[in-house]
């Protein structure tokens, strides 16, 4: 299976068109989470990131996460950090273009990764939204459904992982993907918003305490948040 014709033709068809290096060339410090025992769960603050949560884009905690003892920060492999790029490496959805994340950099919140996910930070020169725009395409995540091919588990080894070719263009291209990974995090995440004020607006409105200024305060919100957030432009490489 590891030598599938849909694989090798990916692979060959990215290497022979970019310049590409393995993700440990790129990679400045990586490493698995951690896993908790189960009798744990509930037993701290710290929020316990699992592979389900993984989104495509940015990391964003789920009301659900368990919660484990705080003294989880010290593993240094687990902490989430600011612009890193994270992988699911294990699981049956292994593959799914959900299956990888990137924490913003704006990010200030205590929380850790468990073991189904394989976290790094990249090197200045590379942009890590780009990375993670990258693996969740088919030329990505078909690496990570290759290497389980021969091992008979549903699990990328480091070795393997290290191994994971990366087309890498120049910056300004890798900027511009992105910005785009960014921004469509950022209306995804706006979007997850809107939708639960909309339930709880419905909610109000049943129960008899609904308000209209509350929902023209939030259209107002939205607007202003449109307007500074314009829909982007894709260049083609051929446009000035």
């Amino acid at each position: 299976e590891f030598y599938l014709p849909e694989y090798v033709q990916l692979l060959h068809q990215m290497k022979s068109r970019v310049s590409t290096l393995t993700l440990a060339e790129i990679e400045e410090k990586g490493g698995y989470g951690v896993l908790p025992s189960s009798d744990e769960y509930g037993s701290g603050p710290l929020p316990l990131i699992r592979g389900k949560d993984l989104t495509g884009g940015f990391l964003v905690i789920p009301h659900d996460a368990p919660k484990v003892p705080v003294t989880y920060l010290s593993r240094q492999s687990a902490k989430v950090s600011p612009s890193e790029v994270l992988l699911l490496i294990k699981g049956a959805t292994i593959d799914s273009p959900r299956s990888v994340g990137v924490v913003p950099e704006s990010w200030h919140v205590d929380a850790i990764v468990n073991g189904s996910i394989y976290k790094f930070r990249v090197k200045s020169e590379v942009n890590p939204y780009y990375v993670c725009a990258f693996m969740g395409t088919p030329f990505g995540l078909c690496q990570k459904k290759r290497a389980i091919a021969n091992t008979g588990i549903n699990y990328n080894d480091q070795e393997s992982i290290r191994d994971f070719v990366i087309a890498i263009p120049d910056m300004e291209i890798q900027n511009q993907i992105g910005g785009l990974l960014k921004l469509g995090s950022e209306y995804r995440e706006r979007s997850a918003r809107l939708l639960k004020s909309l339930n709880d607006n419905l909610e109000t409105l049943v129960v008899g305490n609904f308000k209209i200024e509350g929902l023209e305060e939030e259209r107002r919100e939205l607007a202003e948040w449109l307007n500074s957030h314009p829909q982007p432009e894709l260049r083609g490489r051929n446009d000035k």
